[in-house]
């Protein structure tokens, strides 16, 4: 296809549906070598999460995976977990060994004997279920019950030197103490039940009774010998005092917040992320767990980490969670972005810089995709930018389709209108449009979706359906190249469904021998499409087609190429999708023979973008739509 003078193609899709590219160029047939770095990390944006600094580097815990990084600013992934996303999530470490259980009913945890660099999955002792876990004193705790938890369950008390061999300490039974919460360890071991046990070893235990609200506290952390937890808008924090006669008593206080979004310690301060009834959020610091002073009062994080340096995590946005550094803990710098809500997101690129969609707004990277940053955009009752979201500039305009709606601007972050009909009544769409092209020829948008539906625009603003493919298809993508438009997708089985064909966007007609395809790229003079099941398929003139490969043996949609673009710098394609889960990367000097490049990326691949640079961005979702990476890859030829 033509190229603006800047480079970029004119009026082409830059997602992971549709890619419209143009280049030529040889390279070699040899087997590629790719290098891969991590900038964001799968699922960051779960309720439940821990980070933490162990043995000279960070670890970040959720409950899918955990992911290690020296400096907070570059992290990989480390082990993958199998836990719900609504369990708990805690940890224990003595600086090397570390200990994750997640409440969630299940008799197992999960070990790491070199800090979180490598992990096992180990049964849990006499087969319960743990629900939470501290270290001190020499030792692990750990605190489990009969599963499924219930009011008449008993509970139980662990203890290990090593986090693997455990010895039971201590029953608790139901009728008397429970139901139980957490265990953690300040200036010692305690126990949140419906009253109180501590024990300085974790070997003997005492019981303490309080009639404050502190045995009923989700989740507790330690600074000093005070302990601190939220629980219904109030900080509440407790520490253990000995009275003149020996016994041990609780000595008690609260502080009132709007919110309490997380506590977060590092042994020796305290941090809490407080949001205020005006919708503010703060970052507040203790030293002692009952004095408060604000650290951070605007683009704060939610949790801090101290190590080397203070590292914080958080929510920026609804689903976009952000990392800072920090060298006091009270001045904040973002480092990366990641973690975007929902599946299919787009990338988009224009003049070297790289734009993906988010909630709220843009991540947008002007280094290839190393770095990331939040620009917020007016959006108000718009759908456009959700899980089906795709964009794309033409005619001098930018158009966005998307969940139920497809809207226009003539800049990136403010102006965006509804379409309209011919009439100039406002567009009501009931179908998820999912792909998008644009002929300069012809100054016409041509936008497909589900249910088969294709419409067209002359200027962006208004729209007409002229036409709906028979049975069940949804179309996935369209692109606008050797004189036509071709668009692709698949239904049922028993529906009509690949590639169909229009000159002009108006009449379109079913192409021959096309099989179902998630994603069509042009370049090199062929068609080359993707599709469930990891078929490749190439067409010379976008009507016959023909199957080349398919790299996977199940068409399923968990089996499934999403992506494919061209790298018209190096001269070679590249696919991507998902392999039952684990993503894959494939390329191709001609479109007809392809390597398998990269197995097991972080994530559910769902998108590829081809930078000018010779490198590669692919883009991904945790398996249940809740997280997206974003990797970085490029082939040495």
């Amino acid at each position: 296809g033509p190229l603006d003078a800047d480079g970029q193609a004119n009026g082409q899709v830059v997602d992971p549906v549709a890619l419209l590219a143009s280049g030529s160029g040889g390279g070699s047939t040899t087997q590629p070598d790719f290098t891969w770095k991590i900038k964001s990390f799968s699922d960051p944006s779960s309720r439940y999460w821990k980070a933490f600094f162990v043995d000279g580097r960070y670890l970040f815990v959720s409950h899918s995976a955990a992911y290690y990084s020296p400096d907070g600013q570059e992290w990989k992934e480390a082990y993958s977990f199998n836990s719900s996303d609504r369990a708990r999530v805690h940890v224990a470490h003595n600086g090397t060994v570390v200990v994750v259980v997640f409440d969630d009913n299940v008799q197992r945890y999960y070990f790491s004997g070199d800090g979180g660099l490598s992990w096992e999955t180990l049964p849990a002792p006499d087969g319960l279920a743990p629900r939470s876990v501290a270290y001190g004193a020499g030792a692990f705790v750990m605190l489990a019950s009969e599963p499924p938890w219930s009011n008449t369950s008993n509970w139980y008390l662990y203890r290990s030197t090593d986090g693997r061999t455990w010895v039971r300490v201590y029953t608790i039974n139901s009728n008397y103490a429970g139901p139980c919460r957490y265990v953690v360890f300040g200036d010692r071991f305690v126990v949140g039940c419906s009253t109180f046990l501590v024990s300085g070893e974790g070997i003997g235990w005492q019981e303490v009774r309080s009639d404050w609200f502190e045995t009923e506290l989700d989740d507790v952390v330690a600074v000093g010998d005070t302990y601190v937890g939220g629980l219904d808008g109030y900080v509440i924090w407790f520490k253990f005092l000995t009275d003149p006669s020996g016994t041990l008593r609780v000595d008690s206080g609260y502080m009132s917040v709007y919110r309490i979004l997380r506590l977060s310690s590092s042994g020796s301060e305290a941090f809490l992320a407080a949001e205020y009834r005006d919708g503010s959020r703060k970052l507040l610091r203790s030293t002692d767990g009952q004095n408060w002073q604000v650290a951070c009062s605007a683009n704060c994080p939610m949790a801090v980490v101290k190590g080397g340096t203070y590292i914080g995590f958080g929510d920026l946005h609804t689903g976009v969670v952000q990392v800072w550094t920090s060298m006091d803990g009270s001045t904040w710098t973002p480092v990366v972005l990641g973690g975007l809500v929902g599946t299919y997101l787009p990338f988009f690129q224009e003049n070297g810089v790289v734009y993906r969609w988010t909630n709220g707004g843009f991540l947008l990277s002007r280094d290839g995709g190393e770095t990331w940053v939040y620009q917020a955009v007016d959006l108000t009752g718009y759908y456009a930018f959700g899980p089906y979201g795709r964009l794309i500039k033409g005619g001098g305009r930018y158009v966005s389709v998307g969940n139920q709606s497809i809207a226009y601007s003539s800049d990136l972050f403010t102006g965006w209108a509804f379409g309209k009909d011919q009439n100039g009544n406002p567009l009501r769409l009931t179908e998820h449009m999912q792909g998008i092209a644009y002929s300069a020829e012809q100054g016409r948008f041509v936008a497909v979706g589900s249910r088969g539906s294709i419409y067209v625009s002359n200027d962006g603003e208004h729209w007409q359906r002229v036409y709906q493919v028979p049975g069940e298809n949804n179309l996935r993508g369209v692109v606008f190249a050797h004189g036509k438009f071709v668009a692709v997708g698949w239904g049922s089985p028993t529906t009509p469904s690949g590639v169909f064909v229009s000159e002009d966007g108006l009449t379109w007609r079913v192409a021959t021998d096309a099989p179902p395809l998630e994603a069509v790229v042009y370049a090199q003079s062929i068609f080359v499409g993707v599709g469930p099941g990891g078929v490749i398929a190439v067409s010379q003139d976008g009507e016959s087609w023909q199957i080349v490969q398919r790299v996977f043996t199940n068409p399923i949609e968990y089996r499934t190429l999403k992506a494919v673009c061209y790298n018209a710098t190096r001269g070679y394609f590249v696919a991507a999708g998902n392999d039952g889960g684990a993503g894959e990367v494939w390329v191709s000097v001609d479109g007809r023979n392809w390597f398998s490049v990269k197995r097991a990326l972080s994530s559910d691949v769902t998108s590829v973008l081809c930078l000018s640079d010779g490198h590669i961005l692919v883009g991904g979702s945790d398996l249940g739509g809740r997280g997206i990476t974003v990797e970085k890859g490029y082939i040495n030829q």
